[in-house]
């Protein structure tokens, strides 16, 4: 819900003061959330084939998916640095 808020002034701009915002933004919001819950389920999945059905090592696992983390959060911060200058 907090996304659509912030989205909600973006969506009053774009279809003007006379049409509610209500609607578009319920849609955003819920599409939004459904998107989470698809990647938390992949990832689980992932998860679950891995160390029941593959017999993947725990402290292994961890340290990959730490790491793809890690890479993650360090592009979106270089990029967001480098918009700044």
């Amino acid at each position: 819900m907090i996304h659509g808020m912030g989205f909600s002034y973006l969506l009053r701009s774009m279809l003007g003061r006379e049409e509610s915002v209500a609607l578009p933004l319920l849609w955003f919001n819920l599409g939004l959330e459904v998107g989470q819950i698809i990647i938390v389920l992949i990832v689980l999945i992932i998860s679950f084939l891995l160390a029941f059905v593959f017999k993947f090592p725990y402290k292994l696992y961890k340290l990959i998916l730490v790491c793809i983390i890690g890479l993650i959060a360090l592009k979106i911060t270089i990029e967001r640095l480098l918009e700044l200058f």
